[in-house]
């Protein structure tokens, strides 16, 4: 009998997207990259927070299509604040472990930093809920 949690694969590939985690070094921020990693073809490049002009060259480096935060509510904030994102007007797609909860945002490109509005937000969320997420960009 095989134990742990079958997860439906049915989605569609991920294909080129550039995905970018930002957490604060935690086994959850792990998890959820090695998660895409197993399950899509998109770039993943998982990095931690250590400051503002830090995340600004990695985000500049990557040229992420989607951001992923995992973690506390000040890298939260540090990652809507950052001007590097709106010239890429990427989907931020913000995961919150103490709740199962994911929020995606978009920001549009004629927007300013920190203009990002709340598009879709699933509560009690599963690793398939935010497979469908990333898929649907």
């Amino acid at each position: 009998m095989q134990k742990g949690f079958k997860l439906d694969t049915n989605f569609q590939t991920l294909s080129t997207n550039h995905v970018l985690v930002i957490g604060d070094g935690s086994l959850f921020q792990e998890g959820v990259a090695a998660l895409l990693n197993r399950l899509s073809e998109a770039f993943i490049y998982s990095v931690k927070y250590l400051s503002d002009h830090a995340l600004a060259d990695e985000i500049k480096t990557c040229r992420p299509d989607i951001v992923i935060v995992t973690a506390s509510e000040r890298v939260v904030d540090a990652v809507f604040a950052t001007t590097a994102l709106v010239d890429m007007s990427p989907r931020i797609i913000v995961l919150h472990d103490y709740d199962n909860t994911i929020e995606v945002f978009h920001q549009p490109e004629s927007s300013r930093a920190g203009a990002a509005y709340l598009q879709t937000q699933i509560n009690d969320s599963t690793s398939a809920d935010l497979l469908r997420c990333i898929s649907s960009f």
